[in-house]
């Protein structure tokens, strides 16, 4: 099953006032600004505030599609390196991706 999730660019805006109820970080799709104001990008999550921590997670689920990308590239490269001399680090990295990249495609 190929990947379903919304393509990128992701990005982070802070939504609503810091003293707001509404105030907190969104991850959306597309760079802010991308669409005249920024404002109606589609939602990806909602972090619960706009704390460090909270800024910190958003900015995290933005990068993920970069991630699985740059993951998958490297076992691709781990992997023909693997067969031609063999290495116990490069066999912990290959387990490490693999693991990482099934629960990024829901396997």
């Amino acid at each position: 099953m190929k990947n379903q999730f919304t393509p990128g660019p992701w990005d982070v805006q802070n939504k609503g006032t810091l003293g707001g109820r509404s105030a907190r970080h969104e991850v959306v799709a597309g760079t802010f600004g991308g669409y005249g104001d920024g404002r109606n990008l589609p939602t990806i999550a909602k972090m619960p505030d706009l704390s460090e921590q909270s800024y910190a997670n958003a900015r995290l689920l933005a990068a993920a599609p970069e991630l699985l990308q740059a993951g998958q590239v490297a076992l691709g490269a781990l992997l023909q390196r693997r067969t031609r001399i063999g290495n116990d680090d490069i066999d912990v990295a290959v387990q490490y991706l693999r693991q990482a990249i099934a629960k990024a495609e829901g396997k």
